[in-house]
């Protein structure tokens, strides 16, 4: 915080805590928006040199050449950031799984923060009791796209839709040509989601590797949402 360390439990809305932006690397001091507490049945912990920072298994850290990891899907030798730039390999990680009253934050503007002493570069994901479910996202989706919620996919798959990046799962319906995709590893740190898209190159379809689609929600006139959920924060399963 911009007055001194203090145990996450004992930040405030109001307190300023450190901040980067990612898409530019500014750094700068940012007021806390919300708080959130909970109950958690497992922890993870992660071992940076000396360092052992206890999260959730939700929260992104920041690894180099990845984009934003959840701590469950961290590796040993992923490279995460300090507060000075500069990268720290994960040595191990450990699950304790035992009830713990666990703590976060919500960050104005950069939503990002440093944690332990080391100042490791983390993601404030909002609480997930403050999430939608999954099939709600997926049923919003599919209605926006005309498409009765009622209604099951007549073929699905995983595809890598950036030509080298992220994988998503693309579901295809009866009738239309409108498809719902499903990002489950987004690498800006938006959590799981959904988009409504149609293959740009209609002879391909989007099950071929490296295909692109129209995001609808991008496309003026278009009268539907680009993001399930619209906030961005991510549905929960």
């Amino acid at each position: 915080a911009a007055d001194g360390e203090k145990p996450i439990e004992d930040i405030q809305v109001g307190d300023k805590v450190l901040s980067k932006d990612e898409k530019t690397g500014k750094r700068e001091y940012k007021k806390v928006t919300r708080l959130f507490k909970r109950e958690v049945d497992k922890i993870y912990t992660v071992h940076v040199g000396k360092e052992k920072i206890e999260t959730t298994a939700e929260h992104p850290f920041w690894v180099k050449g990845k984009g934003w990891v959840p701590a469950k899907g961290l590796q040993e030798g992923d490279l995460l950031e300090d507060e000075n730039g500069k990268a720290l390999p994960v040595e191990k990680i450990s699950i304790k799984n035992e009830k713990t009253t666990v703590y976060n934050f919500e960050v104005e503007d950069y939503h990002t923060y440093y944690v332990s002493d080391t100042g490791i570069w983390v993601h404030n994901m909002c609480d997930l009791t403050d999430q939608v479910t999954r099939k709600q996202m997926f049923n919003q989706a599919k209605n926006d796209a005309g498409i009765p919620t009622s209604s099951s996919p007549i073929k699905q798959g995983w595809i890598n839709v950036y030509g080298g990046g992220e994988r998503a799962r693309v579901y295809q319906f009866e009738g239309t040509d409108r498809h719902i995709i499903e990002h489950r590893n987004d690498k800006f740190g938006r959590g799981l989601h959904f988009h409504v898209g149609v293959p740009k190159d209609p002879n391909v379809g989007l099950f071929t590797d490296g295909t692109r689609y129209y995001n609808l929600g991008k496309i003026e006139g278009s009268g539907i949402q680009g993001h399930y959920p619209e906030n961005k924060r991510g549905f929960r399963e």
